[in-house]
């Protein structure tokens, strides 16, 4: 098809039928491009995930803990500031480490840390703070772990 000089090539799939009475835009076709989901749509996501890692990390079985972990990762790789996902990601590897079904001290250093970033998010939510409490506790710092706890 020739428009204005100017030859444009036209494909059944770009056109729409005259009798068409429908006037819903027709679906994005396969080879549009798609914009990726913007910072809020990924905090939503972060926030489900890990709302989803906190209903596993309340089971006591270990591949139930691993999923749990699983999960506060996926959180914390869309929304690093979110406090919730690393006060879980603390709490589970807290209570993996104090179980001994991973007394590494990898274990133990990446519960400290992921509390300390989780109070440093979140300095007066209460569960950031325990959870902080309970990586103490399992790090034997009984000392800082009263005083958090009173925190």
């Amino acid at each position: 098809m020739t428009i204005g000089g100017t030859s444009v090539r036209v494909s059944a799939a770009d056109t729409v039928p005259a009798n068409s009475a429908d006037s819903t835009p027709a679906p994005p076709r396969e080879d549009s491009a798609v914009a990726p989901p913007g910072r809020e749509q990924r905090r939503l996501e972060a926030a489900a995930y890990a709302r989803r890692g906190l209903e596993y990390a309340a089971r006591p079985r270990p591949e139930d803990q691993k999923e749990a972990e699983r999960l506060f990762r996926k959180a914390i790789g869309l929304d690093r500031d979110l406090a919730a996902a690393h006060a879980g990601l603390a709490r589970v590897s807290a209570y993996l480490f104090a179980l001994g079904l991973d007394e590494t001290p990898d274990r133990l250093q990446v519960a400290l840390d992921a509390a300390d970033r989780a109070v440093g998010l979140a300095p007066g939510d209460a569960a950031t703070r325990a959870a902080r409490a309970f990586v103490l506790i399992a790090a034997d710092r009984l000392t800082m772990a009263g005083e958090e706890a009173r925190a």
